[in-house]
């Protein structure tokens, strides 16, 4: 009887701990785009989309890093920008991370000295990451961002 519930709570235990393992994540990336553009969070109306080259060279950003990728960039003088990534794997979406973190210190450090009154949008950056998908928003409201792609990438 003895060996019977202990294997018995083995058992419950292994079923637990199997539960609690990682969910796989899907975002609608289309319907997050689609609630992006021209959303009345950004100061600039005139956000356009950058090519997959410009991506790489600009952004750093490598297309083997992911499946599908669209960016928008602002005139310059605002660092407004957004961008939705679905990468290849959690362990990509996490280097597309770090690279969008080192485009806003980029920025940041270029607006300094030609449009410092836009250099709080890039210090109220919003970078989120789940499981395989990264987005990034630089906008005006910040705070409707965070919102945003919480709702998506929470």
């Amino acid at each position: 009887m003895k060996k019977f519930t202990a294997l018995f709570l083995i058992a419950i235990m292994s079923l637990t701990l199997f539960a609690c393992g990682k969910k796989e994540v899907t975002v609608d990336t289309d319907a997050l785009l689609a609630e992006l553009s021209g959303n009345a969070m950004f100061f600039d109306a005139n956000l356009a989309q950058i090519s997959e080259k410009a991506l790489k060279n600009e952004v750093g950003i490598d297309p083997e890093n992911y499946v599908s990728a669209t960016y928008f960039v602002g005139s310059g003088f605002t660092g407004e920008e957004y961008g939705v990534f679905e990468c290849t794997d959690e362990k990509t979406a996490e280097i597309v991370e770090e690279c969008l973190e080192a485009r806003v210190d980029r920025q940041r450090e270029s607006l300094e000295s030609y449009a410092p009154e836009a250099v709080f949008r890039l210090d109220n950056a919003v970078i989120e990451q789940s499981g395989k998908y990264v987005a990034i928003i630089v906008a005006e409201d910040f705070n409707a961002a965070g919102k945003l792609l919480n709702s998506y990438l929470g």
